[in-house]
């Protein structure tokens, strides 16, 4: 009886609220900003905020951060932590919330479907289908949540996105015409005019003053339980043995919803998965990315850095994952370092070298550079900012 009565109050103090949100005036630059599920400070947000914080004195920027961990963000000036009667104030107040990921993390809703203007900062590139451009949205989500879903995307005041292919996947996945070619905040962070938002000492993290090379395994999430790993023994074995011939240091950083590569550190390949880094500020200091399915190599792309695509469980990916790509997988790639075997990859990560300077390798990345990124001046908080 007492849950009951719970449900009962939730639901009248959403009502509520719901009608505050039409009834309190919005507060003329107060934005409202947060990353991920508010248990970090990085991405799009985070450089967004550090831009105001330096350069747009007229506009107040709050962070939302979850009441377990915000007294770990003690560098962070203005936060307040979230679904608490402060932080729902703010929600109510502020002219724009940005928004990286599920608003429900955001307050108390379950989805912002009153009075809210959104600015769509989306973490992700899409090189797989998403949100309503899922093949499988109808199954993945009941009727209702899928009402409530289309009514808040309807509050999206615009999405800033890379190019104009991405106008096309934005626009389908958030069900909205107010995509725009701006380009995205957290690319300033690889401006060194922008050092000002390189918040961690990476390095030292890493570890990797001692190397002479730093290679990153940086796979994408799974919703199926593996039926293999990325690396038999035998091939971390042959890792750890070229990398000590190499002085290099070879990283595994893997998505924290996708089950770990369990190994044991050693002299020259250490597992970070472990450790919340901002994903832009750890690029700075990889030389070679290693990936699979995951977009994080449209950010890389935009270092010049060489780039290897390994895709040891493409049939069962592509046969399994539900949501489905919106361009055959090898126009992602790059012929010569796309590979489905490890020990290929082994042996081409030797000759890296020679690799990127293969006149067929550089011409497919530079086409790559060009269709993802249209923007490359690090102007990007800027842009956006006087977009709105």
């Amino acid at each position: 009886m007492i849950n009951l009565w719970k449900k009962i109050l939730n639901i009248l103090l959403v009502g509520i609220i719901a009608l505050f949100s039409f009834v309190i005036p919005k507060k003329k630059w107060l934005y409202m900003l947060w990353s991920y599920n508010g248990r970090v400070f990085a991405g799009n947000s985070k450089a967004l905020y550090l831009y105001i914080q330096q350069h747009r004195p007229n506009i107040t920027p709050v962070y939302m951060f979850d009441a377990d961990v915000i007294d770990d963000f003690s560098h962070v000036e203005s936060k307040q932590a979230i679904q608490t009667c402060a932080s729902i104030w703010t929600l109510l107040r502020a002219e724009y919330l940005f928004v990286d990921w599920d608003s429900k993390w955001l307050s108390i809703f379950w989805f912002l479907i009153w009075r809210f203007d959104i600015i769509k900062l989306w973490h992700g590139d899409t090189i797989k289908r998403m949100e309503l451009g899922r093949t499988d949205i109808a199954k993945k989500r009941n009727k209702v949540s899928l009402f409530f879903k289309k009514r808040e995307y309807t509050n999206i005041q615009l999405v800033p996105v890379w190019n104009e292919y991405n106008v096309m996947t934005h626009n389908e996945s958030f069900s909205t015409t107010t995509s725009r070619v701006i380009w995205l905040p957290r690319y300033d962070v690889f401006g060194d005019e922008h050092s000002y938002m390189r918040t961690t000492d990476v390095a030292s993290k890493l570890d990797n003053q001692w190397y002479t090379r730093v290679v990153m395994y940086m796979p994408t999430w799974r919703e199926y339980a593996p039926e293999q790993t990325p690396f038999s023994d035998d091939a971390l074995s042959a890792i750890q043995d070229r990398a000590e011939q190499t002085n290099t240091l070879f990283v595994i950083k893997q998505h924290y919803r996708t089950d770990k590569i369990h190994i044991s550190d050693t002299s020259h390949i250490k597992n970070i998965s472990s450790i919340d880094l901002d994903m832009q500020e750890l690029l700075l200091e990889i030389d070679v990315l290693i990936t699979d399915y995951s977009s994080v190599f449209i950010d890389y792309l935009h270092l010049g850095r060489p780039i290897f695509w390994y895709a040891y469980d493409l049939k069962r990916y592509m046969s399994r994952e539900r949501w489905g790509l919106y361009k055959p997988y090898a126009e992602f790639t790059i012929s010569s370092t796309m590979v489905t075997n490890e020990e290929i990859l082994i042996s081409k990560l030797l000759d890296i070298d020679v690799l990127v300077q293969d006149a067929d390798y550089q011409t497919q990345y530079k086409d790559l550079q060009n269709f993802f990124h249209t923007y490359i001046d690090c102007n990007n908080c800027n842009r956006l900012l006087d977009a709105l």
